[in-house]
């Protein structure tokens, strides 16, 4: 009960690299156009920037520490 089948050349070297950085580089904009209008909206229109908008965009900065584009795909 122990088969093994052959794995092709073209299955191995078959990536979804390319597909997954599209895909968390459009969610990454528009997390980043929400964040930006967020910080808009709170210093130029209520003049209240605090320290939860301090935490996002550090987390923003972090985050794009990840995201950003490599040479590596």
């Amino acid at each position: 009960m122990n088969q093994h089948t052959a794995v092709s050349d073209a299955e191995i070297s078959y990536s979804n690299a390319s597909n997954l950085m599209i895909q968390a580089g459009t969610i990454f904009g528009i997390a980043l156009a929400v964040t930006l209008l967020r910080c808009y909206v709170r210093l130029v229109m209520l003049k209240a920037f605090g320290k939860d908008d301090w935490t996002i965009l550090v987390s923003m900065v972090r985050n794009y520490s990840i995201i950003r584009p490599t040479n590596q795909c």
